[in-house]
């Protein structure tokens, strides 16, 4: 059974209070969800800041709360492993915050905007009801529709390259990460260690990404 059918499923079995508690719940995970994404992109460019001036690093020493480093080597080892680690929750956190907009999305359209014969209509009263967060609005610089003419594609494809250079970035300088680990600092436990740490991380990472597509399509085809 597809989103729509659930959503409109639960909606036809409960009663206006029920949907309404539903959907604040939904809507309190949402804010959290992005709050937690804003913060964990935030850490992706400390740690990216930190791994391409680490040489420069050397006499001063990084402090990650329960853990204290100084040490130049141990820093570029131990570096992949916090690295993945944070691109791992973030995908998580990332896919439960789509899964959620969508149902929200799809609630809000019963409840709002059911009688609204308008795509457009509905697709503005929606984005005024869900909160504020970075990755919606980037997203809202490049959607189109029908009406959408030529000047508008053409912007919004030179906007949409450079979003997906960004997005696919840290996946390349975790590659590098794990590259530099293993070429480098493979030679002792340590290494080795956080070599296959941050290797089964980045694993995890693609697992997650590939049964996310795979359960969206799916739930598109029912």
């Amino acid at each position: 059974m597809s989103y729509d059918n659930k959503i409109q499923d639960f909606i036809n079995s409960n009663d206006e209070n029920s949907i309404k508690e539903f959907y604040d719940k939904l809507y309190e995970k949402l804010i959290s969800l992005s709050s937690k994404e804003e913060k964990l992109l935030l850490w992706e460019v400390i740690i990216i800041f930190i791994y391409y001036f680490s040489n420069n690093l050397k006499s001063y020493e990084i402090n990650f709360g329960v853990i204290s480093i100084s040490e130049n080597t141990e820093l570029l080892k131990i570096l992949p492993v916090i690295f993945a680690t944070i691109i791992y929750f973030l995908t998580s956190i990332t896919l439960q915050k789509l899964e959620t907009t969508k149902i929200i999305d799809l609630i809000s359209k019963e409840r709002f905007a059911k009688k609204t014969q308008s795509e457009d209509t509905k697709i503005f009263i929606i984005k005024m009801i869900n909160p504020f967060n970075l990755s919606n609005s980037l997203a809202n610089l490049i959607t189109m529709n029908e009406n959408t003419n030529l000047i508008e594609v053409i912007f919004n494809f030179l906007l949409f390259i450079p979003l997906i250079l960004i997005g696919l970035s840290p996946y390349y300088i975790l590659i590098q990460m794990l590259i530099e680990l293993h070429n480098n600092y493979y030679n002792n436990l340590t290494g080795k260690l956080c070599f296959w740490l941050s290797t089964w991380l980045s694993i995890m990472i693609v697992f997650y990404y590939i049964s996310g597509i795979a359960h969206s399509i799916k739930q598109s085809k029912s």
